[in-house]
């Protein structure tokens, strides 16, 4: 389906909502519901909220991670992902370890190539450092209330 170009201005945001499947043991899991978002003023993350009984859990990681994991598995440290399988069955692991635990979550594939593509189609691969405003972030380290008031 084609829907033509497009018209009026590219969105600056893109935010999915993404069921996700929280391992607990090798054949049992627990439905999380996430919310990617990306922004095109913080080009090179994606932020993630995980709804959990406890609250939200809030991370940021590299947009280039979930876009390498696509491909091999990427990540070191705090973050890693990776995809197991092929084609429509494929699904997306992203582990997540912090000094209160770690987390194995997976979701399919499709869902998060989809919400990938469209933070391509607002910044481009290659391209990030351009939407960078320094002297803006510089202005504001300086400034006398310093960097706590970086909005």
């Amino acid at each position: 389906m084609s829907f033509g170009p497009m018209t009026g201005p590219v969105p600056t945001i893109v935010r999915d909502e993404i069921e996700m499947q929280l391992i607990v043991s090798g054949d049992k899991s627990v439905e999380i519901n996430s919310t990617f978002d990306y922004s095109a003023s913080e080009p090179y993350s994606i932020r993630a909220s995980f709804k959990t009984a406890d609250g939200a859990v809030d991370w940021v990681f590299s947009r280039d991670i979930i876009s390498q994991a696509l491909l091999e598995p990427a990540g070191d440290g705090d973050v890693s992902a990776w995809v197991e399988g092929e084609g429509a069955e494929s699904v997306f692991c992203l582990q997540l370890t912090s000094p209160s635990g770690q987390a194995l979550m997976e979701t399919k594939t499709d869902l998060v190539r989809e919400f990938l593509n469209r933070t391509f189609t607002i910044v481009p691969a290659g391209s990030e450092s351009q939407m960078l405003n320094l002297d803006f972030l510089i202005e504001r380290l300086l400034d006398e209330e310093g960097p706590a008031n970086i909005a």
